[in-house]
């Protein structure tokens, strides 16, 4: 059995919407190519279609992970300069603040 340019489009089709699978076609350049279309001729420039397709919501994710980690690391040390400075653990059951600090489900 060889896989065709209509094989890919059936993955496609079900993993992201129609317009989206036509506007990564059209990228490509192979919109109009039949479905026995070798993989070969199509492969590359489907790939750099999808890469650029998505490479501005992985760019974004990973921002806002690098962002949730700064203030994390900001949270901490404000945790840790306030015992310091007062000798009580915000996160501690005594404080009240405990909400504060409470982990997400």
């Amino acid at each position: 059995m060889t896989l065709a340019l209509g094989d890919f489009r059936a993955i496609l089709g079900r993993s992201v919407h129609p317009s989206v699978a036509r506007e990564i076609e059209q990228n490509a350049d192979c919109s109009k190519d039949p479905d026995n279309t070798p993989p070969t001729r199509v492969m590359t420039t489907l790939g750099k279609a999808i890469r650029n397709q998505y490479l501005p919501l992985l760019q974004a994710l990973n921002s806002i992970g690098t962002l949730i980690s700064i203030l994390k690391e900001h949270i901490n040390a404000a945790v840790d300069m306030g015992m310091r400075h007062t000798g009580v653990n915000p996160k501690g059951d005594g404080t009240g603040m405990g909400q504060l600090f409470k982990k997400p489900y």
